[in-house]
C-alpha cells in the first residue's frame, strides 16, 4: 500500500533545515548583535574626538554588522547570498581603515568562523 497523495491546492511542507545551517545561521546572528554592539561601544566615544573620520568608521562597521544580520537570515532561508553577504560585511571595514589610512585591521575571528561555516554548507543552500 501506498501513502496517500496530498489535495492538489496542498503545499507540501519544505525539508526541515539541517542542522550545520542552522549552526550557521545562528552563529551569523549572534555575531551581528555582538558587532552591533561593540561598533557602539567603540564609535560613539570616539565621535567625540574622532569627528569625520570615526562617524565614517561607525557608520561602516554598523553597515557590516546589520549585513551580517541579513546573512543569517538568508542562510535560514537557504540563500546562497548568505555566503557573498558575510564576505562583504568582512571586507568593508578592511577597506575603510585601509582608505582612512588607519592600517590593516583584519574582520573578528567570529566573523571569519561564520564565513566558512556558511561556505563549508554551500551545497545544501539555493
Amino acid at each position: 500500500m501506498s501513502a496517500p497523495l496530498p489535495p492538489s491546492g496542498a503545499i507540501p511542507e519544505p525539508p526541515p533545515l539541517p542542522l550545520g545551517l542552522r549552526v550557521a545561521a545562528t552563529l551569523c546572528a549572534v555575531v551581528s548583535v555582538v558587532s552591533v554592539l561593540g561598533a557602539l561601544a567603540v564609535g560613539v566615544p570616539a565621535l567625540e574626538t574622532g569627528g569625520a573620520a570615526a562617524a565614517l568608521s561607525l557608520a561602516v562597521n554598523l553597515a557590516a554588522s546589520l549585513a551580517v544580520g541579513a546573512a543569517a537570515v538568508l542562510a535560514w532561508r537557504r540563500r546562497r547570498a548568505s555566503v557573498a553577504l558575510v564576505g562583504l560585511a568582512w571586507l568593508l571595514p578592511i577597506a575603510t581603515s585601509l582608505l582612512l589610512g588607519t592600517g590593516l585591521r583584519l574582520g573578528g575571528y567570529l566573523l571569519l568562523l561564520a564565513t566558512l561555516t556558511l561556505a563549508v554548507h554551500w551545497n545544501q543552500m539555493r
